[in-house]
């Protein structure tokens, strides 16, 4: 058995052999770029015996870039790391539309920062592990990770407090800058509705769109020509729900939002031109005037479903690495 720190024998024309190294560091400088840290672990671990480590051991911070056992292949990591991507790319984008927005407040201004430099912090965390196929945590998360060390938590505290303040601030930021962007479609583009034929008479006899209580949903002009699966693929609403077509006038376009992609549902309605209401209300068809009666509850709560998967999928890696420590 080979004594601590003293290199083994071994096949000196292999540099990933565990056996050339005196210590782990040196290990892990030498290795080929490939191999995870749990690979990296178990064979340091098989050469030397008499030195053992752990991925999260009791060192003064845990290793921000590693493996659980959870994560047995290269694919299953770089599959998490690809949508975390796409959830930083999704913050880049809402944070970049809210500080370029034509009128933003002050408050949005700032979220809009935050949620930018907090989404390249994940899209370069994201891509160094698709690259190295080892999950490397933002510098969001060892921050938080190494200021709750120096309050004295412990190393698996530590990182539970890092993960949530990582995915808190990229999932809160985002949330909280698409529900105050504005962005209206554009003056120059004509909206509609699908309806089906009842409620089309209904409208066009008051010469009013909406109830008072629910979100108006409408989509660009194109969607008129729209039919069979195309509707369903492009509303969610059955043909046979939206055989009639109701035409907004152009003074109606500012009292509606554009969708601002946050997960999966909220990307395939802005993939689709879908806009929204600003809340619950009403629409004048002759004069295009919004009366509003409530928030766009519905809306939002699209937004909530999506911001949940985006953080199960952004936190699931890190969670795993915390429950299964190596």
């Amino acid at each position: 058995m080979a004594e601590p720190n003293q290199t083994p024998s071994g096949d000196r024309s292999d540099p990933d052999d565990a056996h050339h190294y005196a210590n782990i560091d040196d290990y892990r400088a030498g290795a080929s770029l490939w191999m995870s840290s749990t690979v990296l672990v178990q064979r340091w671990n098989a050469a030397h015996p008499g030195d053992r480590v752990m991925l999260h051991g009791d060192s003064a911070l845990p290793d921000p870039a590693s493996n659980s056992n959870a994560f047995g292949t290269c694919g299953v990591t770089r599959v998490f790391a690809a949508l975390q991507l796409l959830g930083g790319g999704f913050e880049l984008f809402i944070g970049a539309g809210a500080l370029l927005a034509p009128e933003p407040t002050g408050v949005t201004k700032v979220l809009g920062a935050v949620v930018v430099l907090h989404g390249i912090d994940t899209m370069q965390a994201s891509v160094q592990t698709i690259l190295k196929c080892d999950r490397t945590a933002t510098l969001t998360q060892q921050g938080a990770t190494a200021l709750a060390l120096k309050a004295h938590a412990s190393p698996a505290t530590a990182e539970t407090i890092g993960l949530v303040t990582d995915v808190g601030i990229g999932i809160g930021g985002t949330f909280a800058v698409g529900t105050l962007t504005r962005l209206a479609p554009g003056a120059g583009s004509r909206l509609v509705h699908l309806t089906n034929a009842d409620k089309a008479a209904k409208i066009r006899a008051q010469q009013t769109l909406g109830l008072g209580d629910k979100v108006t949903y409408a989509g660009p002009e194109s969607l008129a020509a729209a039919q069979g699966w195309s509707i369903l693929g492009r509303t969610g609403i059955p043909a046979s729900q939206a055989t009639e077509v109701i035409l907004l006038p152009s003074a109606s376009n500012r009292s509606f939002v554009v969708v601002q992609p946050m997960g999966p549902i909220s990307l395939w309605q802005r993939l689709n031109g879908t806009v929204f209401s600003a809340g619950t209300g009403m629409f004048n068809l002759s004069t295009g005037v919004f009366t509003r009666t409530g928030t766009a509850s519905h809306q939002i709560g699209i937004y909530a479903v999506d911001s949940a998967i985006m953080a199960t999928v952004q936190a699931t890696p890190g969670t795993l690495d915390i429950m299964f420590p190596e």
